[in-house]
């Protein structure tokens, strides 16, 4: 964001995002080295909550590099979405949703902060001249991007929780068995069509159960 930025000249000032790339970066730089220093054994609780502390950190950055950057107006508000899916892959369900909320309220509480009044509004700026600041003061269109942004990013945080989850449910002990016949019929399938079969496994069960 800060490099298309200082391309465009999209951004009146460039000062505030650079100091926020530079934390992000040295916080990013603090987790890396946080779980290369500490020789004890993590487990799977520790890895989760330092993953979803780090998603969180990067959460927050991002919503600070929008606020400086037009952020009702920003495309890369959409950018929230990937951390929603990122979190919803790696962590389990409660955390993966209190990153795409964390997400959702910072967002959202910025651009209400910025329509109000309490923070300042910076938009981007296109040649020469500063955008207006038509959509940040219009409820209506505040409510519908407000709407959208959240639906897409606790949908994405959903959709994503439910496919891993599914996916999951085939691994192990807790796999669907395989039924003998439906490797039959695809072959029997395969070899009406003069096509190649290759069975690879049964999975987690064989052909016994």
């Amino acid at each position: 964001m800060l490099g298309v930025s200082w391309k465009l000249g999209a951004v009146a000032n460039e000062l505030p995002l650079g100091v926020v790339a530079a934390l992000l970066l040295a916080a990013n730089l603090a987790f890396a080295a946080w779980r290369t220093t500490d020789r004890r054994p993590a487990g799977i609780q520790a890895l989760e909550a330092h993953a979803a502390l780090q998603l969180v950190t990067d959460v927050l950055a991002l919503a600070a590099l929008l606020h400086w950057s037009d952020g009702v107006e920003n495309p890369f508000a959409m950018f929230f979405a990937f951390h929603a899916a990122i979190a919803a892959k790696l962590l389990p369900g409660p955390k993966a949703v209190l990153v795409a909320a964390v997400a959702v309220l910072a967002q959202c509480g910025t651009v209400i902060a910025e329509h109000l009044g309490w923070l300042a509004h910076h938009p981007l700026v296109i040649g020469a001249e500063s955008e207006t600041d038509v959509f940040i003061e219009s409820p209506l269109y505040l409510t519908g991007y407000l709407t959208a942004f959240s639906l897409t990013v606790l949908g994405t945080s959903y959709f994503v929780s439910s496919a891993t989850r599914r996916f999951h449910l085939e691994l192990g002990r807790r796999a669907r068995r395989m039924m003998p016949y439906w490797v039959r019929g695809i072959r029997g399938e395969c070899q009406q069509a003069g096509a190649a079969f290759f069975f690879m496994q049964w999975g987690a069960h064989n052909v016994a159960g």
